[in-house]
């Protein structure tokens, strides 16, 4: 997706200074708590974008 131009973030480290439990399963899914810190960082990052005066391209 980044080569073709489109904003990608990494957000793996999202969760770096949380002690409490966010996970649901051994794979990857999250809880509320978990989910609440992530949608936090999405808008933060969208936001921060739309600010900047930042759009993704087009599709052809």
């Amino acid at each position: 997706m980044r080569t073709l131009g489109f904003p990608f973030d990494d957000l793996t480290m999202v969760f770096k200074d949380v002690a409490e439990p966010l996970y649901i399963d051994g794979c990857c899914h999250v809880n509320a708590r978990g989910s609440e810190l992530m949608i936090r960082e999405m808008a933060r990052i969208i936001h921060e974008r739309f600010e900047q005066g930042q759009q993704c391209p087009a599709f052809d």
